[in-house]
């Protein structure tokens, strides 16, 4: 079991305030398009884009992260081994402090099945490699996704979360995470918050 002495926040925000708090990261800090292992980031903080059908793995040890943001037409995000490989390559897998985040993935027919294979294949990696991990998988929009080593945080943009309003309709930010997504699953070492 990883002896964990911190716990990261996942926080749903609007895409306003998420551009905001990104906007002094810098380009080098995105995991952008076309979205293969080549473009990953292992840095304090990191963040992505438009995450649909894509899965989009960060492992951190509270310092620095590795974000991954895997989409599933490109023919060679399917090797996982070499996925595998690369995630040993940039982390220190005797780290005892090392989680992670997945999110992302959608199971819809038109867009085949590799987006849940490849969410699937993930979570069974770092089962694999001991890494605890929180998922939020599916979801009806495009999202998109940063961590802050500074603040420990995940952030997670949705377009319907411009203004507060829809805030008061839930009880707590994981009420509304588990009305619009499929599976979500908050491992005891993470926590969300508005």
């Amino acid at each position: 079991m990883n002896d964990l002495s911190f716990k990261s926040t996942i926080r749903p925000i609007s895409r306003s305030s998420f551009n905001k708090m990104v906007s002094n990261y810098g380009e080098k800090k995105c995991a952008c398009p076309p979205w293969t292992i080549k473009e990953s980031v292992y840095a304090d903080k990191a963040y992505t884009r438009n995450v649909y059908d894509c899965t989009v793995c960060g492992i951190t040890d509270g310092i620095k992260v590795l974000m991954l943001h895997i989409c599933p037409t490109m023919p060679e995000n399917n090797n996982f081994e070499e996925i595998r490989a690369f995630i040993k390559r940039n982390i220190d897998l005797g780290n005892k402090k090392l989680k992670a985040f997945l999110f992302g993935s959608k199971n819809i027919k038109a867009l085949g099945a590799q987006s849940s294979i490849n969410f699937k294949k993930f979570e069974k990696m770092l089962a694999n490699m001991n890494i605890p991990y929180s998922k939020i998988k599916g979801g009806p929009c495009i999202n998109d996704v940063a961590y802050s080593s500074q603040t420990d945080e995940w952030l997670i943009s949705f377009g319907m979360l411009e203004g507060t309003y829809i805030k008061n309709d839930f009880n707590s930010p994981e009420e509304f995470i588990r009305r619009y997504y499929d599976e979500v699953e908050l491992n005891e070492f993470d926590k969300f918050s508005w």
